[in-house]
C-alpha cells in the first residue's frame, strides 16, 4: 500500500513539472504568449490588354482580392458605319479571368501567386464593309436620320451609283482608314449629292479622295438648302467637267463649309460664265471657308465663282487661288472677312459684272459694299490683289469701255477701307 502511494505521488509531481514546462515555454519562458507562425503572402497581378494600368497587390493565403476599380480602355474603330463618333467609344469590361476562367473577386479566395486577365467586348459596326459600303451607308442614314460615321479602309466605287443623302437630320461622315482612300464612280454626274432641304449634312474627313473624270457634271453637288463639309486631309482632284460648274456646286441656299482639306487639279472646258474649275456658287449660297486651300484649278474664271446672290464668308487659314465674284443688275456676290483671317487670295480678286440691258450708265459691278467684316484693316489689302478684268466690252451705243469695277471695304469702324488696282 506504501509503494503504492509513493508510485502515486511521484506521477503527480511529474505531472506539475511538465504542466510548469509547458506553460513557460508557451509564454516564451519570461511569461508573454508566442505569436503562431506567420501566413503565407501570395503576389496578385492584373493584365488589362491595354486598359488602365493597374499595380500588383499583396495578398494573404485565403484572403480576397481586395476590391478593385473596374478598368478602362479606348475602343480603335475599323472599317464600317458608326452611330455617331466612334473614336469616342470605349471598350466594355466584363471581367476578370484567372487561366481562362472567371474569377470573382467578392468571393473567390487566393491560393498563390497569380494572374488576373481583363476580358472586354468591343462596339460592333451598324454596317459592315462591303464592296459599296459607301451606298449602303447613305442608304442606311436616309432611313434611320442621325449622326453617323463611315470609316473605309479601302477604295469604294459607287459603280454607277450616285450616293444621294436626302433625309432631314441625316448627318454622315466618311473618314479613311490606314491611309488615303478614294471614292469613285463610273458615268457623268456627282460623285456624292446633299440635298433636300436645311439639316442635311454629308462630311469628308481625313484621307478621303474624291478624283474625278472627264464628265459633264460637278464630283460634288449641294442643292435645296443642305449641307456639305470638307476636313483636314480630304482632297477632290481631276474633275473635268463640260458644265463648268466646279468640281463642287454649291447652289439654292445651300452651304459649302471648308474646314481644311484641298481642292486642287480641277478643270471647266466650259467658256460660259459658270466656267469655274474648283468651286461655284450661286443663288442665295454660301461657301464658308474657313480653312484649306482652292488653288491650282483651271477654267474661264479660275478656281472659285462666286455667282450672283451668293456669298463667300473667309477666317482661319484659308487660301484661294483666283476669286471671281459677279453680279448683275439686281444683285451681287460679296465677300465677307471674319476677325482673324490668316490666308489670302493670291491669284487675284476678279469682279465681273454683267452689262445691263436697260441702260449704260449703271456700273459693271452692281453692288457698292464688296468687302465688309469685323477685324478689316487697311493691312489687308496686298490680301486681295485686284486684276484688270473688266475690258473691251462694249455699251448699248457700240462704245467700248475698259474700266476696273469700283471696290471697297468697311473696317469695324464703318470706315472706308479703299482697295485701288
Amino acid at each position: 500500500m506504501k509503494n503504492t502511494r509513493t508510485v502515486q505521488r511521484a506521477i503527480s509531481v511529474f505531472a506539475v513539472i511538465a504542466f510548469i514546462g509547458f506553460a513557460l515555454s508557451s509564454c516564451g519562458g519570461n511569461g508573454s504568449p508566442v505569436a503562431p507562425p506567420p501566413l503565407d503572402e501570395f503576389t496578385v497581378t492584373f493584365v488589362t490588354g491595354g486598359g488602365t494600368v493597374m499595380s500588383p497587390v499583396q495578398v494573404q493565403d485565403g484572403d480576397l482580392v481586395p476590391s478593385q476599380p473596374n478598368p478602362v480602355r479606348a475602343f480603335t474603330p475599323g472599317a464600317g458605319l458608326w452611330s455617331d463618333d466612334p473614336f469616342a467609344l470605349f471598350d466594355t469590361f466584363v471581367e476578370w479571368q484567372h487561366n481562362g476562367t472567371a474569377w470573382d473577386l467578392a468571393t473567390d479566395t487566393v491560393t498563390a501567386d497569380m494572374t488576373l486577365t481583363a476580358v472586354w467586348t468591343a462596339p460592333a459596326p451598324i454596317e459592315a464593309p462591303g464592296a459599296n459600303v459607301v451606298a449602303a451607308a447613305v442608304a442606311h442614314v436616309n432611313a434611320n436620320p442621325g449622326v453617323f460615321t463611315l470609316l473605309i479602309n479601302a477604295n469604294v466605287d459607287l459603280g454607277g451609283v450616285v450616293a444621294t443623302l436626302n433625309a432631314e437630320d441625316a448627318d454622315l461622315t466618311i473618314i479613311g482608314l490606314g491611309g488615303a482612300r478614294e471614292i469613285t464612280r463610273t458615268g457623268n454626274g456627282a460623285t456624292l449629292t446633299v440635298t433636300g432641304g436645311a439639316g442635311r449634312r454629308l462630311t469628308i474627313g481625313n484621307n478621303i479622295t474624291l478624283p474625278g473624270r472627264d464628265q459633264t457634271g460637278s464630283v460634288v453637288t449641294v442643292v435645296g438648302g443642305a449641307e456639305f463639309v470638307m476636313l483636314d486631309g480630304s482632297l477632290i482632284t481631276g474633275n473635268d467637267t463640260s458644265s463648268g460648274n466646279g468640281a463642287v456646286n454649291v447652289t439654292g441656299d445651300s452651304t459649302f463649309t471648308m474646314r481644311g482639306g484641298s481642292i486642287t487639279g480641277n478643270t471647266s472646258t466650259n467658256t460660259t460664265s459658270n466656267a469655274a474649275g474648283g468651286v461655284f456658287v450661286n443663288n442665295d449660297a454660301v461657301f464658308a471657308m474657313h480653312g484649306g486651300s482652292v488653288s491650282g484649278n483651271t477654267g474661264a474664271w479660275g478656281d472659285v465663282l462666286v455667282q450672283t446672290a451668293g456669298d463667300i464668308f473667309l477666317s482661319g487659314s484659308a487660301e484661294i487661288g483666283t476669286l471671281q465674284l459677279t453680279a448683275n443688275a439686281t444683285a451681287n456676290a460679296s465677300v465677307t472677312i471674319e476677325t482673324g483671317w490668316a490666308g489670302s487670295i493670291t491669284g487675284g480678286l476678279n469682279l465681273r459684272g454683267a452689262w445691263p440691258s436697260l441702260t449704260p450708265t449703271i456700273d459693271w459691278w452692281a453692288g457698292n459694299t464688296v468687302l465688309e467684316g469685323p477685324g478689316f484693316t487697311a493691312a489687308l489689302v496686298g490680301q486681295f490683289p485686284l486684276g484688270d478684268f473688266l475690258s473691251n466690252q462694249t455699251d448699248a451705243d457700240g462704245h467700248v469701255r475698259q474700266r476696273i469695277a469700283d471696290t471697297h471695304m468697311i473696317d469695324e469702324d464703318g470706315v472706308l477701307v479703299e482697295l485701288l488696282p
